[in-house]
């Protein structure tokens, strides 16, 4: 399995370190513009326990409770808002279906030029104890 770079943010002392994660570590969630799931990967269903059937056709705040607050698409755009909100690299609670939830950087990509637009959005779960930019319960 290949891995890829990415970057996180160390708040006490204000650098970015660079860390390896593994794709299989990688959650992609497909949505459609309103925030309904459409897709999971195999990562989505091991880190948060549901299969795949118990996700689809349901709203991602079943899992992100706070993206309830936030539309995603405004105007056939990301919402800039939540847009900026992860590319600060905030931390988003995500729920698991049974033990303690895990804390996630989150990336939203807009697929616009299919005949179904979509959202993928993207999660790198945070390793336990990560005392990265500030969360969003």
């Amino acid at each position: 399995m290949e891995a890829q770079a990415a970057y996180t943010f160390d708040q006490n002392d204000g650098t970015a370190a660079l860390v390896q994660c593994h794709e299989s570590s990688m959650i992609e969630i497909e949505l459609d513009e309103t925030g309904i799931i459409r897709n999971c990967n195999g990562a989505c269903e091991q880190m948060v326990g549901f299969r795949k059937e118990e996700l689809v056709s349901r709203p991602i705040s079943m899992l992100i409770r706070k993206l309830s607050e936030y539309q995603l698409v405004l105007n056939h755009d990301l919402n800039p808002v939540l847009d900026y909100i992860c590319h600060c690299g905030m931390l988003f609670q995500v729920k698991r279906k049974a033990g303690a939830p895990f804390f996630s950087q989150l990336r939203f990509v807009h697929l616009q030029n299919l005949k179904v637009p979509i959202v993928r959005l993207l999660a790198s779960p945070m390793a336990p104890g990560y005392s990265g930019p500030p969360v969003l319960p």
